[in-house]
């Protein structure tokens, strides 16, 4: 049996000197930050040679982890519980015993689980007497060992708070450490009072060295979670450098490889119409991958939330997914932006058949790395729609959807000086709707913008990969056209008219009249030699067209005014 406190005779002065300022937590330690701490703790557990010392490493820490105001050190006393140690902003029941049967320590180590109690006096399972005296308004206690119990460790808070997921996980970790430490001491002990038997020294030996191991598996298992915050925080940091959303895709697929190395998946991404995914990117070879999946035909988008099969050959499965003889467990993950679902992470799972408990608990473990993982990407795919969006706002006209003069006079420069580099040619066309006025007084302003959104889209459907079209302002636009020569940009700027004259317009129920352009057409460096200057020789190409009759492109020739 353990001794308790009252019994122990005195503190290592050394560990008194600790300072209680130390123990403060600061309750916005990230989970990274907890698992550092955790791992520390452990290794100070591995080397306590006494209770007093693990009691005192304990109850700090369990305040650290979980940014409790008050932490206890319960040992379960035959049918009483004694509160053999307490770190707390003011005092609680350190040295008291309590039945068993009234005590909420009593009721964690008999059911061997968790009590999360966010308000005290709203639970039955508290003495509500024993609390009023103190600052406590809401705990969380685990059992020390879930096996057969040897004691406890409670958090409490003096404002009603309900612990998170995690920080119940890292308690449930500390009070797994304690039991291993409080073992090594009790083994430690037993060697100490050097029993004779053979036999017995060998199982006492046998139950050290299995003790130790499972030491170093708790270490193991918190270095690899860490490894994993630290993957997932790198996935972060690097989604936020990718400008485009094309970049994004290897970049998930690579850190979900790293994370999930026994899954294959595929990611989706929503159509702007919402009527369809696209799958983006594969990784591990998925047995089943569907190109084109609707939305409901996911049971995990119908419901809004992570949907998973245990056998894909028995339950209930999405109509996205074909099972066959190899068909294994799988996950649908949606993957939420602003309460909108952006897409969707689809993982298959090995066959997980037979599974042994600690197997499960792993694959428990991996639900929660997942759901944590599909944050991590829908947040990351937004943040870049949302640059993207920006993006286009700020180099965009918002009416054709060409680029607009702000782009062309950053890009342009940058064309001539590229062309200059290379001794080629550039050609620049200045293009105007004749009598646009027309089409504003005689059918209104609606009919006007469509008809600039129809030149708009012609010049987009006749741009090359390299050209650049721009609205220019109001009805007039620029076409650039890199590493040209003068002969071909005439036959371009031919093609062009005649693409505008198969131009057919609507505005309601009436027939437009029909369009036609005006373009004046300049060459680098043949007309000018800086962008200031091409830009003003097309100018005066154009106006040289308009007074020649319309509808028709001129070349710049320089007149005895220019």
């Amino acid at each position: 049996m353990i001794k308790s406190i009252d019994e122990s005779a005195k503190y290592d002065t050394s560990i008194k000197s600790f300072s209680n300022q130390e123990m403060k937590l600061s309750k916005s330690l990230n989970l990274n930050t907890q698992i550092e701490t955790l791992l520390e703790v452990v290794q100070k557990l591995s080397l306590a040679k006494d209770l007093e010392t693990i009691m005192l490493i304990v109850r700090r820490a369990a305040r650290k982890l979980t940014g409790a105001d008050g932490a206890t050190f319960v040992l379960s006393d035959g049918e009483q519980c004694h509160y053999a140690d307490e770190d707390a902003i003011a005092p609680l029941w350190k040295g008291k015993r309590f039945p068993m049967k009234i005590c909420i320590s009593g009721w964690v180590m008999e059911h061997r689980q968790p009590a999360i109690i966010e308000d005290i006096y709203a639970d039955p399972r508290i003495p509500a007497d024993a609390y009023r005296p103190t600052f406590v308004k809401s705990l969380a206690m685990v059992p020390i060992r879930t096996s057969s119990p040897i004691g406890a460790i409670g958090t409490y808070w003096a404002e009603p708070y309900l612990p998170t997921e995690e920080q119940v996980n890292l308690l449930k970790a500390l009070a797994d450490s304690t039991s291993v430490a409080m073992e090594n001491i009790q083994l430690h002990s037993e060697l100490k009072q050097g029993q004779k038997e053979t036999s017995t020294q060998i199982e006492i030996t046998r139950k050290l060295m299995e003790a130790n191991r499972n030491l170093e598996q708790t270490l193991a298992e918190l270095h690899h979670r860490n490894e994993e915050m630290r993957w997932l925080k790198e996935l972060s940091s690097t989604l936020q450098t990718c400008l485009y959303i094309e970049e994004a895709y290897k970049l998930i697929a690579q850190y979900v490889s790293k994370l999930l190395p026994d899954v294959a998946g595929v990611l989706y991404l929503m159509h702007p119409s919402r009527n369809y995914l696209e799958s983006m990117i594969s990784w591990g070879e998925p047995l089943s991958e569907e190109k084109i999946i609707k939305p409901d035909e996911c049971l995990a988008l119908r419901r809004g939330s992570i949907y998973k099969t245990k056998d894909s050959k028995h339950d209930l499965v999405c109509e996205h997914y074909q099972p066959n003889k190899n068909s294994c467990s799988y996950s649908c993950i949606p993957l939420f932006a602003q309460s909108d679902i952006i897409g969707l992470l689809f993982l298959e799972h090995k066959n997980n058949e037979g599974q042994t408990s600690e197997e499960t608990n792993k694959e428990k473990d991996q639900d929660i790395l997942i759901s944590m993982l599909a944050e991590q990407i829908a947040l990351g795919l937004s943040n870049i729609k949302l640059r993207e969006t920006l993006r286009n706002l700020s180099f965009r006209d918002a009416l054709t959807g060409l680029y607009n003069r702000r782009y062309l006079e950053e890009t342009l420069e940058r064309e001539i000086s590229r062309c200059a580099r290379k001794s080629t040619t550039l050609a620049l066309l200045m293009i105007d709707i004749d009598h646009f006025k027309q089409f504003n007084d005689k059918f209104g302003h609606e009919a006007g913008d469509i008809v600039i959104q129809s030149l708009g889209n012609v010049l987009r459907n006749f741009a090359r990969k390299d050209d650049i079209a721009c609205r220019y302002g109001g009805e007039e636009f620029i076409f650039v056209m890199p590493e040209i020569e003068l002969k071909t940009a005439l036959q371009r700027a031919q093609a062009l008219h005649e693409a505008v004259s198969k131009l057919h317009c609507r505005y309601g129920s009436e027939a437009l009249t029909q369009i036609t352009i005006s373009v004046g057409l300049a060459m680098y460096p043949l007309h000018a030699d800086n962008m200031h200057d091409l830009i003003a020789a097309s100018d005066t190409a154009l106006y040289q067209a308009k007074n020649s009759g319309r509808n028709k492109t001129v070349q710049y020739k320089k007149v005895k005014d220019d």
